[in-house]
């Protein structure tokens, strides 16, 4: 049909809010062994690029796509707006767009980590959550400024997309990613998250230093363990966002005016549970801890993960 109805081979591309396309060979569909022989908007175009929800890097939809070009062109108006010409510092997206969402749900991950740890919180949809991604764009320039850069990008994607309740959510490292954001939110923004959900993390107060290369290396293996080897960009991402957290502003003594329930895994043998209860400083409101299966990676490894989402929508949304 179309244009392709009198030929054999054909390669179709298409171009819209994300990047799709279709190939047929000698007048059959090819498929490949997975089903993703034309998926042409995940091919690598910028190496070490931006995070796509596929779980790679750089992919042509994350760079060309219409959405991808909406976001660099707020990013680079923000950026400028701040009197700066560095390439954009955090990169939203949305899981599962619902026309109508009851609320929405920010989820920062972890330290090396990847947006696509969180794509089974899109089952909240059933409960009309609607679930964004905030993500640290690597490859960025480690300068003093990247912090805060990030900080205000990110509040701004949250203000921009939300016209109604929202929730912050944190796996490890991405807990102080989204506190950050959350006190930014209030402070410049007067937008209060109506929970502050933390993960498998220390406090800020534990984490105000900056890594020498040797305690980097030290806490790099002891998060990661055995799968520390499995891909060789997961050091440099890890150090990438550890220097994003240690280039934010302290903020010792700010808390946030939003409940916190905290989330750790019974097995976590990289946070101990006074480091997490600490949390409980950083909020003029209600804090709750909530024991779950696994261990320190238990949203990607355990059947904890489904017991965070259950306790989320429970205390947030339900």
């Amino acid at each position: 049909m179309g244009a392709g109805r009198e030929v054999d081979d054909l390669v179709l591309l298409t171009l819209g809010t994300g990047i799709g396309g279709g190939i047929i060979v000698n007048g059959r569909v090819l498929h490949g062994q997975l089903g993703m022989a034309a998926e042409l908007g995940h091919l690598t175009v910028v190496p070490n690029g931006n995070p796509c929800g596929c779980g790679n890097r750089g992919c042509v939809e994350k760079h060309a796509s219409a959405t991808a070009i909406a976001q660099d062109l707020i990013s680079h108006a923000m950026n400028g707006a701040q009197g700066s010409t560095s390439q954009a510092a955090a990169l939203g997206e949305s899981l599962n767009p619902l026309d109508a969402p009851r609320v929405r749900l920010f989820c920062f991950h972890d330290a090396g980590g990847k947006a696509s740890m969180f794509a089974p919180f899109s089952e909240l949809s059933a409960a009309g959550v609607e679930v964004h991604t905030i993500s640290h764009v690597r490859g960025g320039a480690p300068t003093s400024e990247r912090g805060p850069q990030f900080t205000r990008e990110a509040a701004a994607y949250v203000r921009r997309v939300s016209n109604g309740p929202f929730a912050l959510f944190g796996h490890s490292l991405g807990s102080l990613l989204a506190w950050q954001v959350g006190v930014e939110l209030i402070e410049a923004h007067g937008a209060r998250p109506i929970l502050l959900a933390i993960s498998a993390s220390r406090s800020p107060e534990d984490m105000i230093r900056t890594f020498a290369p040797a305690d980097l290396a030290a806490t790099f293996q002891r998060v990661f363990g055995a799968t520390a080897t499995a891909n060789p960009n997961l050091r440099l991402d890890f150090e990438s966002d550890m220097a994003l957290w240690a280039s934010m502003p302290p903020r010792l003594h700010e808390t946030i005016d939003s409940p916190i329930e905290a989330f750790r895994a019974t097995n976590d043998d990289v946070v101990t549970e006074a480091e997490v209860r600490r949390w409980a400083r950083r909020t003029t409101r209600s804090f709750l801890l909530t024991s779950l299966s696994g261990d320190h990676g238990y949203l990607a490894t355990g059947p904890g993960a489904g017991s965070a989402l259950d306790r989320a929508d429970s205390a947030a949304f339900g």
